[in-house]
């Protein structure tokens, strides 16, 4: 379950995306301008805005742009409510991640929250496993200056272990599968995942 927040000043629009959102199992907060909407995200935190832009009645472009600007890490999505390509240009101009038109709601909305939620997931899963890397794998400075070989071989041992973590990564560690990708057999990426350290990520 996600934390959702629909904006629109059009009840109707915003039931029709709540109720599909609702029906899918995420938590939905409604917002009628960008000034409800703001008080929301810093409250609630949510992990996706739905804005919908009805012209000339409102316009969702200066409500998401509002949005990018005060939380640049939350991911807007343009709701139109027409089909032309006019609106899809002006949403990609503003910085939405995607534009859902009128006819396309009950065919896209889901798919693509469901498309974000997984982005979004992966990229912080990747930044806790960069955290926990920085903090426990990254040699401390050496007192004596190293010769040119063991610069070389540690550059090589860490360029592999990254290679291995992305791989890992990619391939949501699954450990048979991401031994496949990096042409490997299971054994000798068992053996790597202990030399690094990584076999308690990988557990975890």
């Amino acid at each position: 379950m996600a934390n959702i927040i629909v904006i629109s000043n059009s009840p109707q629009a915003t039931a029709a995306a709540g109720g599909l959102l609702m029906d899918a199992g995420h938590r939905v907060f409604a917002a009628s301008s960008a000034k409800q909407a703001l008080a929301i995200i810093e409250k609630s935190r949510p992990d996706i805005a739905f804005v919908y832009h009805f012209p000339p009645e409102s316009d969702g472009r200066i409500i998401m742009e509002t949005i990018k600007r005060k939380d640049h890490g939350l991911p807007v999505v343009f709701l139109s409510g027409t089909d032309d390509a006019e609106t899809a240009i002006l949403a990609a101009k503003a910085g939405a991640e995607d534009c859902i038109q009128g006819s396309e709601l009950k065919k896209r909305l889901l798919l693509v929250a469901n498309t974000i939620l997984k982005l979004s997931g992966l990229q912080r899963e990747n930044n806790e496993l960069r955290d926990f890397i920085s903090k426990n794998f990254i040699p401390q400075r050496q007192a004596v200056q190293p010769s040119l070989l063991e610069v070389g071989k540690q550059a090589a041992g860490e360029a592999e272990k990254r290679f291995i973590i992305r791989t890992l990564v990619e391939c949501e560690w699954n450990k048979s599968k991401a031994a496949k990708a990096l042409r490997i057999d299971y054994k000798t990426l068992f053996n790597k995942l202990r030399e690094y350290g990584l076999n308690i990520i990988a557990k975890q």
